[in-house]
């Protein structure tokens, strides 16, 4: 086979890695193959084939445009650009062979995805999804926020949910918290959320304030989910709506980027 046709067999393999793939593709590895990747090294044509198809980007590697690129004389490179709605914009495997034109060594790099053109800020209904269901999910969304001193803080907030289109709202249980303390200076917030199974993560940007309307706190309790509720059965709390100004993140339709001054240039 020639050293383009075991490049091209590594290649099938990685976007089936059934095991017809993998026996056509073990005949043209060396004993001593060696694969490397941003993921690490295997070494060893068992190793190397079991480890086939376990990428994270298995599915995105299956509809990649795959295309040769010059390579150094004896070696063979080919490159993958993968679909918009990966988390990366390209692989490049360059393949070395031994005497025997088997495949001893590949290297993987990694092409960085192009940073996506900015949208205005409108809160999808899938991001309504995943925060008003974060706490269920087992996926809670982070508070970021600073205090007086400049330190930065860290909190998980269950009751984070999208109050509309481009408000989040969080039903603080203790309105004389650091939190609440912390926005009387310095309003900025920033909110994370990551769903590693369904691979979303989002980050909301934005400034926050404490409403005093009793229509306000209704909606915002009421919306809360239950666990949260039932630790402030009283309703002690207060309901803090942050203005969002920038969203960015990724989820199956692709990266995410909104920011306000898209919102004002449209």
């Amino acid at each position: 086979m020639e050293r383009i046709e075991a490049a091209r067999s590594w290649v099938a393999t990685l976007s089936d890695p059934s095991a017809e793939r993998k026996a056509a593709l073990g005949n043209v590895l060396a004993d001593e193959v060696v694969a490397v990747s941003p993921l690490g090294t295997t070494k060893g044509r068992s190793e190397v084939l079991a480890s086939l198809g376990q990428s994270p980007l298995a599915d995105y590697l299956a509809r990649a445009s795959w295309a040769e690129q010059p390579a150094d004389d004896g070696h063979v490179a080919l490159k993958a650009t993968l679909p918009v709605s990966a988390p990366v914009g390209a692989l490049t495997l360059r393949f070395s062979f031994d005497d025997a034109d088997r495949i001893i060594r590949v290297e993987t790099t990694v092409t960085s995805a192009a940073p996506p053109d900015p949208t205005p800020v409108r809160i999808t209904e899938t991001m309504r999804n995943a925060i008003n269901g974060a706490l269920a999910n087992g996926t809670p969304v982070v508070v970021a926020y600073v205090d007086h001193d400049g330190q930065p803080h860290l909190s998980f907030r269950g009751s984070t949910q999208v109050f509309d289109d481009h408000r989040l709202a969080v039903w603080v249980r203790n309105p004389a918290g650091g939190l609440i303390a912390a926005i009387e200076e310095n309003p900025r917030l920033a909110f994370l959320y990551r769903d590693p199974a369904s691979r979303t993560s989002y980050q909301f940007h934005g400034r926050a304030s404490v409403s005093k309307d009793p229509k306000v706190a209704d909606q915002v309790y009421a919306n809360s989910p239950e666990a949260e509720r039932n630790l402030d059965p009283q309703r002690r709390g207060a309901p803090l709506l942050i203005d969002v100004e920038r969203i960015e993140g990724r989820d199956a339709s692709g990266p995410v980027l909104m920011t306000r001054a898209a919102s004002s240039a449209g």
